[in-house]
């Protein structure tokens, strides 16, 4: 499966774990409508491919984004790096 579009509504949501889910698709930009995600793991997703959304910049709470083990290519935005 993928990411589901629903967590692009949930803007309360802190931490999303999807780590070894065997996850497929890609992150999608939605996720930059979550003001309060602290945590993004999904390493071990070898399905999720594509680039690195420059959505994710909005994500001013953002302290880990752990994407080792997946198909993600680019680079991180300036924004939270």
């Amino acid at each position: 499966g993928s990411i589901p579009t629903e967590i692009g509504s949930l803007g309360a949501l802190e931490g999303l774990n999807v780590e070894y889910n065997s996850l497929t698709g890609s992150i999608p930009s939605y996720i930059g409508n979550c003001p309060n995600l602290e945590d993004i793991v999904i390493f071990g997703n070898r399905g999720i491919k594509g680039t690195i959304p420059s959505e994710l910049g909005k994500l001013s709470k953002l302290r880990n984004f752990y994407f080792s083990d997946t198909g993600l290519t680019g680079t991180m935005p300036e924004q939270i790096c």
